[in-house]
């Protein structure tokens, strides 16, 4: 190779490359953004939450068409889209840290189902002796551990939106 083409190939490549970031890199966080903010819609209707509460900050932005659209509209928008983009990912922010916070929660309902006291109250008593008082641990423990479905509706959704809705509140 000559020292003319490797010129003109290095030259080529740094025409591609805009500050060390390729031309596909822009369209890659595009297509994350956009499908970011598809997954944050479908959270709010799959676990019922209104889109205005989900989207606090640039919800209204969002409803005006698909959020491909919404997203290039207010990139070719300058300094006021730019403000409204902010919004938007303002919103995706405090998504995923009220979502972070609400793992705990989850764990906190996990324990409430298999509380010994709560159980202990569905055990047999024999005068003031509880002598089988274990057995509806281990069969709520065994149901909880065997059953995903169940393990999903009592404990995940349950906590989750318990969580995600008490967190979201202390955000906003």
């Amino acid at each position: 190779m000559s020292l003319n083409n490797a010129l003109s190939d290095s030259i080529e490549k740094q025409s591609k490359t805009i500050s060390g970031i390729r031309e596909s890199s822009p369209k890659v966080i595009f297509n994350g953004l956009v499908k970011l903010i598809e997954a944050q819609k479908r959270f709010s209707k799959e676990f019922g939450l209104p889109h205005d509460y989900v989207f606090s900050h640039g919800g209204e932005l969002l409803k005006q068409g698909s959020s491909e659209l919404v997203l290039r509209r207010l990139l070719k928008n300058g300094e006021h889209g730019t403000e409204q983009l902010t919004l938007i990912v303002t919103d995706i922010l405090e998504h995923h840290l009220t979502l972070y916070k609400a793992l705990d929660e989850i764990a906190c309902e996990a324990l409430r189902q298999i509380d010994p006291q709560n159980l202990r109250k569905k055990s047999y008593r024999i005068f003031f002796w509880r002598p089988f008082s274990w057995f509806p641990f281990k069969k709520k423990h065994k149901a909880l551990m065997t059953n995903p479905y169940l393990r999903h509706h009592e404990v995940v959704v349950s906590g989750l939106c318990h969580g995600y809705v008490r967190n979201k509140s202390v955000n906003s």
